[in-house]
């Protein structure tokens, strides 16, 4: 029986040895976060779906919003930008956390606001993949 235990935690260790792979995902990470921003900027709501699950929540400001509820809501903004600021990333196996800052600008026909938000996500690897899981946000300054 203490065989057993030993054999089971050292493949629990070895199947799950965040130190190995953590640059490399934290980098890959960045990449999903970034590029799913980038695709709310460029219009190309489509491939939200593939950089995210498909049980995406987001919580922003006392408001619930999935893919088509940003796609929706930012179909109306002529011009839309997103920089990330503060970025902070941790990944243990199959999931990772980030927190940051989103400062934007959405331009439309008579105006034009630079919001700034504290944001999280959470992450999950599903086949292989980086996936954005959940992101909670709340606005700290609309000008």
């Amino acid at each position: 029986m203490k065989n057993l235990s030993v054999i089971f935690v050292t493949l629990w260790i070895v199947g799950c040895s965040p130190k190995q792979y953590e640059k490399e995902d934290q980098k890959v990470v960045e990449q999903t976060l970034r590029d799913y921003y980038k695709a709310i900027s460029d219009r190309e709501f489509e491939k939200l779906e593939s950089l995210s699950t498909k049980d995406l929540v987001i919580y922003e400001d006392g408001l619930i919003w999935n893919n088509d509820s940003v796609a929706q809501a930012f179909n109306g903004v002529n011009k839309t930008s997103f920089q990330l600021v503060n970025l902070e990333i941790k990944v243990d196996c199959n999931s990772a956390r980030a927190r940051y800052m989103t400062l934007g600008k959405f331009e439309y026909p008579d105006t034009t606001f630079h919001p700034k938000f504290t944001e999280s996500a959470t992450f999950i690897k599903e086949k292989g993949n980086w996936k954005i899981e959940f992101i909670h946000s709340t606005p700290i300054e609309i000008k």
